[in-house]
């Protein structure tokens, strides 16, 4: 009788063949993304309200055993422009590795960090 109940470490397919399956906290919930070797996906929001307007953007790009997610969000209001963004790294084999603190049952992504820049017009304009 064959063992059905293989950890993604354990699959009998190589790292760079095997979908990468993942959940994220988007929008107010969480969703599951399923990547196939290769594939990108992106997602944008933008918002406008009387003092200004903001967005949200995250790309998650799956290539040789590893999904990065590429992460932004920024926008203007009275204070001037600001923006932060940023990369992360996550192998296949940590996609579901850390127990969400709201729901036990939902399994997220251990991400690595890796480069962050942030922009503060204000900031900028004061010489901080």
């Amino acid at each position: 009788m064959k063992n059905h109940n293989r950890t993604l470490s354990e699959s009998k397919y190589p790292v760079n063949k095997r979908n990468a399956r993942f959940m994220v906290y988007v929008n107010g919930a969480h969703i599951k993304i399923k990547l196939k070797p290769g594939q990108c996906l992106r997602w944008t929001k933008h918002s406008s309200d009387d003092e200004g307007y903001g967005w949200e953007a995250d790309q998650w790009t799956y290539e040789d055993g590893t999904v990065e997610n590429w992460w932004g969000r920024g926008g203007q209001d009275c204070d001037g422009y600001s923006s932060e963004s940023g990369k992360r790294y996550c192998p296949i084999n940590k996609l579901q590795k850390i127990e969400n603190a709201y729901d036990p049952f939902i399994l997220m992504p251990e991400w690595e960090s890796g480069k962050t820049d942030c922009y503060d017009q204000y900031a900028v304009a004061s010489n901080y």
